[in-house]
């Protein structure tokens, strides 16, 4: 009476874990023989069971969760101590003196005591960024005008005017780390939004904020004092 019929058993396999780093293994079922004799073996008698070991999987998303947090870590901005801001500065390359370039160390000699001087600022880790960020800023006025007054000198020594002064050589001074700034942003984007932004931001913070800021302030001083602020207009023309 069954005669077919198909029926299924399970067999539980007890797999002791030993705690020990193995690989792989592989062991075969075989069924011989039954005591029913009201039952017939199938075709399939045998079969093999791979048991996947997961002590190497385990111990290596360990590491990656940890190799991962490491540098998550290191890459998470305004993470730096003034320590470590300091030692930057006066390292070649940011330390990997092995892989310095003459270019690496030329720059770094050439640079050494602007990136001493801002190592002081605070880091940006300190009360959520706010004193770097102010100090940055009257830094970044203090460098203007010292660029401002060297190109003014070196244009009256020359016999430049102010004006044609002001157009070439202070402007290339303030505008190159915007250069700079825009080059590396198109190499690490896949389009050019970042380095359009970059252009586009930097220029409007120039007229609206350079120009505009420093024009307000000197038109509320002089409205104070009951008079006109007035700027005559000038020329690039040389006298």
């Amino acid at each position: 009476m069954f005669y077919g019929q198909e029926y299924e058993k399970y067999i539980d396999i007890e797999i002791l874990d030993d705690k020990a780093d193995e690989k792989d293994e592989t062991f075969t079922i075989e069924i011989t023989k039954i005591h029913d004799h009201t039952f017939t073996f199938g075709v399939k008698r045998k079969t093999i069971v791979t048991i996947v070991s997961d002590d190497n999987m385990l111990k290596n998303v360990t590491n990656v969760r940890k190799l991962l947090g490491h540098y998550m870590k290191k890459m998470t901005p305004g993470q730096q101590t003034w320590k470590e801001q300091i030692l930057n500065a006066v390292s070649v390359n940011a330390g990997d003196i092995a892989n310095a370039t003459l270019g690496d160390c030329l720059t770094h000699a050439l640079a050494f005591p602007w990136k001493f001087a801002f190592a002081f600022i605070p880091p940006p880790s300190l009360l959520n960024g706010y004193p770097c960020f102010i100090i940055a800023l009257v830094a970044i006025g203090f460098i203007t005008a010292v660029v401002g007054d060297l190109a003014s000198i070196f244009g009256c020594m020359v016999g430049i005017p102010d004006a044609v002064t002001a157009i070439t050589l202070v402007a290339l001074g303030t505008s190159l780390p915007d250069t700079f700034a825009s080059k590396i942003a198109a190499e690490n984007d896949n389009s050019a939004d970042n380095a359009i932004g970059n252009v586009t931001g930097s220029n409007s913070v120039n007229v609206f904020l350079g120009l505009g800021l420093p024009w307000v302030i000197a038109a509320i001083y002089w409205a104070a004092k009951g008079q006109t602020f007035n700027v005559p207009a000038g020329d690039l023309g040389y006298r």
